[in-house]
């Protein structure tokens, strides 16, 4: 099976990508929904800023820790074994 892009222009299908192979092809044909047309120019968006500050007060690095030794203690405790 192979999958290439086209576009419906309401008669027909244009395929925008190279098809390999020029026989004849049974083919099935999938419209796909517009994805929403909302775009912010790249400026504008910094995801470092926007997770900044998002887990304050959740001690993350207090629980990973934790978790660390945790995991070694449950392995050194089979080491003694």
């Amino acid at each position: 099976m192979l999958t290439v892009q086209g576009i419906y222009d309401g008669q027909k299908v244009e395929v925008l990508e190279n098809v390999p192979f020029r026989t004849k092809r049974k083919v099935l044909v999938t419209f796909l929904d517009e994805p929403p047309n909302i775009t912010m120019p790249d400026s504008e968006i910094d995801p470092i800023r926007l997770l900044r500050g998002c887990s304050k007060n959740s001690n993350l690095t207090e629980k990973l820790l934790k978790s660390r030794k945790d995991d070694l203690d449950f392995e050194e405790s089979k080491w003694k074994r």
